[in-house]
């Protein structure tokens, strides 16, 4: 009988201390969930935390933690920039821009936004293109074969092709700022391009005329 009383009693203090336990690690999952959070990053996966007074990224592959009550936290993709492309980078804080070009897995910033994916310029041989930055007035020509990224602040003006001139051939050129028109000289006399601040006329020996606007 006192066995038995024994072994009744020895299951209810078992029992207890499972109960105990068992309410302790409820207790701590819960404040845990509430108070500390965790976040498990692939490769290309990013978390945006943002606080009431701040903002930060945490780049994958990896953990992040931050706390829920006071913190939302975001899930995102990096961005996979392909080769043949690139996109602009703006600080949202300062303003300032920035070209990135692919092929690259790109993170963003707390604190920046992208531009849709733009496509590079592939120049070929004997072709040009005609740059203007908007915020400088500074242009400048390019010649191929090339692959070229514009900065961000940067418009295409004019592209095309290289005029090769013959022997019996000269070039005018005028000067768009100045208006004062001179006659190409002999290095212009194999693939002549236009330079930052001119257009030209191509004369043929049959004085038929090809006027580029440039």
């Amino acid at each position: 009988m006192e066995s038995r009383m024994n072994r009744h009693t020895c299951g209810l203090i078992c029992g207890g201390i499972c109960a105990l336990l068992t309410g302790s690690f409820a207790v701590c999952a819960a404040l845990g969930f509430h108070f500390a959070g965790v976040a498990f990053l692939k490769r290309d996966q990013q978390l945006l935390v943002q606080y009431p007074t701040d903002k930060y990224v945490v780049n994958g592959p990896g953990m992040a933690f931050f706390v829920p009550l006071v913190a939302s936290a975001q899930s995102r993709r990096a961005m996979i920039i392909e080769e043949e492309k690139y996109v602009v980078i703006t600080d949202e804080m300062t303003g300032s821009m920035r070209t990135v070009e692919g092929p690259q897995l790109f993170f963003l910033g707390a604190y920046e936004s992208v531009s849709q994916p733009l496509r590079k310029m592939v120049l070929q041989k004997n072709s040009y293109v005609k740059l203007m930055d908007k915020k400088t007035g500074e242009r400048r020509v390019l010649r191929g074969p090339q692959v070229v990224v514009p900065s961000p602040t940067e418009e295409l003006m004019e592209q095309g092709q290289g005029v090769s001139l013959l022997k019996e051939d000269f070039m005018r050129v005028k000067n768009t700022v100045t208006g004062e028109e001179r006659r190409g000289s002999s290095s212009e006399r194999r693939c002549s391009f236009p330079s930052q601040m001119t257009r030209w006329v191509r004369l043929a020996r049959d004085f038929n005329c090809r006027r580029m606007n440039l």
